[in-house]
């Protein structure tokens, strides 16, 4: 009778496999643990239209509920408004907007488009005085009504 061959995975609590040979052991350490194999996870790519008014829309509805949230709130701001106010207005930490912009950034460049035509961010130096200063780009101005609607229909909708 052949000697089994234990196979044990590093984490406690992880299970272990037994194999009659050397090759079918191997065979079982190249699956996952759980005995199937690992997959590769292919998400649909993002394809921009031809039309860019479906690009626009496509990105507002798209981006993450708190990146929608911010670009609701920064299209009141026509003039702009420092990062300090815009953080107690609607209620996220100033030091998240690079990230949350950073995202949605990414997301208006499957669709050609780019965030600095929706939010536009400046340092301000004045003296000692240092801040961020964010703008509402063209796009975002010119498509306040879709991104309300974006923002509607996505209410309560799980991210």
């Amino acid at each position: 009778m052949p000697t089994a061959i234990k196979v044990f995975f590093p984490k406690d609590g992880d299970p272990y496999i037994e194999a009659s040979s050397l090759e079918d052991a191997l065979a079982l350490v190249k699956t996952s643990s759980n005995g199937h194999a690992a997959q590769h996870l292919r998400f649909p790519r993002t394809e921009s239209s031809p039309i860019p008014e479906a690009n626009i829309m496509n990105f507002l509805v798209s981006v993450n509920e708190n990146a929608r949230k911010l670009l609701v709130a920064l299209v009141k701001h026509g003039n702009g408004v420092t990062g300090e106010e815009f953080s107690e207005e609607t209620g996220v930490g100033s030091e998240k907007f690079g990230g949350i912009f950073g995202g949605a950034s990414k997301i208006a460049k499957n669709y050609g488009l780019k965030i600095q035509q929706f939010v536009r961010s400046e340092m301000v130096v004045k003296g000692s005085n240092r801040y961020r200063f964010y703008r509402p780009g063209k796009l975002l101005l010119e498509n306040a009504e879709k991104l309300k609607q974006a923002a509607k229909e996505n209410a309560g909708r799980i991210e």
